[in-house]
């Protein structure tokens, strides 16, 4: 009996060593958040005997605020959750974290904080973070070591491309691209999405778009285009990267989360050397050319616009000689980067105080501006007259970006300089970034011939006048056929007087003021959240008022705006720039502003504020004695 109670003992002693046992760690980490705006990192995690902390980074915009709610779990790869105990820091370069309470993020936009867990077992292999289960919540998920990385499909393997590719020549011809992209442990709960920008030469006007990975991590999609072109990829805090697509052609693209910044996209099909190397590389053009300190140090020097032309083009020849020496990239990407290093050097001669306060910036000799004040009144500093020189060369040859007839398969090419020619007819007859700019214009609501005649006269080719104009028809016809949205334009009114000009149309009645983007998620989700309600209270007298600016794609606005009944009104920069600096004193979107019927602002917030308070607020306005 003796011997048997030993051994029991001995058992349990075992039993409490392993449960005491050695802390598990993971030093390095993979994982994957998507989160708009919010960028969460895990920088550690320590399973311990009697808890689990998670060490993550939290980038965000200065003085605004993030949140952990008391609902937030760890969840395991079987599917057990563990509750979150506290946000008390474990060292001096962490910050404390209220539990259920905003926190507010510092001047710098960085925060280390510490999340403690209950105990999760220590030969857990994956961990979700799930910041309860709204949606919009911050969320991270696979957490894993990253001693083991994930095996890339054995298709993707070893992919064999050609021994060089160049890029095509621009030639307009409707048709269709397909796209196909898959993502490793893509999984459905993430509700991880592929945002694709910038398409160019739309036909039936698709606007940028965001879809949605199946289960199984997949993407196909059809992208009507008229030429091969660049669009933008990227999922959330996840990859961003650029392609070539062309009509009739198929471009597959592996998306490898876990991989460094230049290897997350590996791509088969059309342009597939090309595309693969451009997405390790576009990056270094911003991050390495015009930034090293030796470029720095020689404009330090300078005293004389002069001077500083003179180093920015000897900083140019050499970046250009460079990527010309390159043996490990193909003709294509050479022809790409060197386009890119281009934009970026007539950025600098048309913009010199904006990329030299944000070279001193990067190099650290100042600190980062605080607030748009700050920022112009750092440009106003070093401010140059190098843009009032007749500095830029006229001869157009002198730049592929402007006279390569494979222009256009480089986003340089769409990114619309002041300084970009109008004349490149002359060469390859026809302009496509007047065709591009005449997509989307008010040109196609008002449809002014004399206008229209103006703005193509550049376009002397007959297949890209007829693209534009069944593109015209086409755009003025579906806003034709739109029953519930009404479209103001105001551009001749002072931006001091553009609220009250709105808000005289509407008198008698209660308002709600909506300032958004196209490219602003919670405004979209906003519109969505609204819409129960807008049919709730579609008997009373509420005039629902939409405001956007230039910094949304027009076409996209336009396609957008058919689904969100309404007063929509498209207003100019310096009516914006009054509302919301001078009027609302906002510097996010959305802002949501009601007004009564007598015309007196009674609720104004910036971000949703929720349905519920909207209708609150709806309420009392609508209260107010006549």
């Amino acid at each position: 009996m003796k011997k048997i109670l030993l051994t029991i003992i001995a058992l349990l002693s075992i039993v409490g060593s392993q449960a005491k046992g050695k802390d598990v760690v993971w030093e390095k980490t993979h994982s994957l958040d998507n989160i708009s705006g919010v960028y969460l990192t895990v920088n550690k995690m320590e399973f311990k005997s009697d808890e689990t902390v998670m060490h993550i980074g939290a980038s965000y915009l200065p003085k605004y605020w993030i949140k952990f709610v008391k609902e937030s779990v760890l969840k395991d790869q079987d599917g057990k959750e563990y509750a979150i105990i506290s946000g008390e820091p474990t060292c001096e370069g962490e910050s404390r974290m209220e539990i259920d309470s905003l926190f507010w993020m510092p001047e710098s936009g960085e925060a280390n904080l510490a999340l403690h867990f209950q105990p999760l077992p220590k030969d857990t292999k994956r961990v979700d973070f799930i910041d309860g289960d709204k949606e919009g919540m911050l969320s991270i998920w696979n957490i894993c070591s990253a001693e083991k990385p994930t095996p890339l499909p054995e298709e993707w393997r070893n992919l064999n491309y050609t021994a060089n590719e160049t890029l095509p020549n621009a030639k307009v011809g409707k048709g269709i691209a397909t796209l196909k992209v898959r993502m490793i442990d893509c999984r459905p709960e993430m509700n991880s999405r592929l945002g694709i920008q910038h398409l160019k030469l739309q036909i039936n006007g698709m606007p940028d778009k965001e879809i949605k990975f199946d289960d199984n991590g997949y993407i196909e999609v059809q992208l009507p285009t008229a030429l091969a072109c660049p669009i933008a990829l990227g999922s959330r805090g996840i990859f961003f990267t650029f392609c070539i697509i062309a009509p009739g052609e198929t471009v597959e693209c592996l998306i490898n989360p876990y991989a460094q910044d230049g290897e997350k996209c590996i791509f088969n099909g059309y342009m597939a050397r090309t595309n693969t190397e451009y997405a390790k590389e576009w990056e270094k053009i911003d991050n390495e050319k015009f930034a090293s300190k030796e470029f720095f140090s020689a404009l330090q020097k300078c005293s004389t616009p002069d001077e500083r032309f003179k180093v920015l083009t000897e900083e140019f020849n050499k970046a250009k000689e460079e990527i010309n020496k390159r043996n490990d990239i193909c003709d294509a990407t050479k022809a790409l980067l060197r386009m890119d290093v281009e934009g970026k050097y007539l950025r600098w001669i048309k913009n010199y105080a904006r990329e030299y306060v944000v070279l001193i910036i990067n190099m650290g000799n100042e600190k980062a501006p605080k607030s748009w004040d700050d920022y112009m009144a750092k440009m106003e500093k070093y401010k140059d007259d190098l843009n009032n020189i007749d500095y830029y060369p006229r001869k157009e040859e002198d730049f592929e970006v402007f006279s390569a007839p494979y222009a256009p398969c480089s986003q340089t090419y769409w990114d619309q300089y002041p300084l970009v020619s109008y004349s490149l007819s002359d060469k390859s007859n026809f302009n496509l970034n007047i065709l591009d700019n005449i997509y989307g214009t008010k040109l196609i609501l008002e449809n002014k011939s004399e206008e229209w005649e103006y703005y193509t006269t550049g376009i002397t080719d007959s297949g890209c006048l007829a693209l534009a104009e069944e593109y015209r028809q086409e755009m003025k016809c579906k806003l034709d056929l739109s029953q519930n949205v009404y479209f103001h334009k105001l551009d001749s009114i002072a931006p001091e007087k553009i609220i009250d000009t709105i808000l005289e149309k509407y008198k008698g009645k209660t308002v709600l003021v909506d300032v958004w983007a196209t490219w602003c998620g919670p405004c979209r989700q906003g519109h969505i959240e609204l819409a129960p309600l807008k049919e709730e209270l579609k008997d009373k007298d509420i005039a629902w008022v939409y405001i956007s600016a230039p910094s949304s794609n027009v076409s996209q606005w336009q396609q957008m705006i058919i689904n969100i009944p309404g007063d929509h009104y498209f207003i100019n920069k310096e009516q914006y720039d009054y509302i919301m600096r001078k009027l609302y004193e906002s510097d996010g979107i959305p802002t949501y502003a009601i007004y009564n019927a007598n015309g007196t602002m009674t609720f104004k917030n910036i971000g949703f504020p929720g349905r519920d308070k909207i209708r609150l607020e709806l309420e009392k306005a609508m209260k107010v004695e006549e």
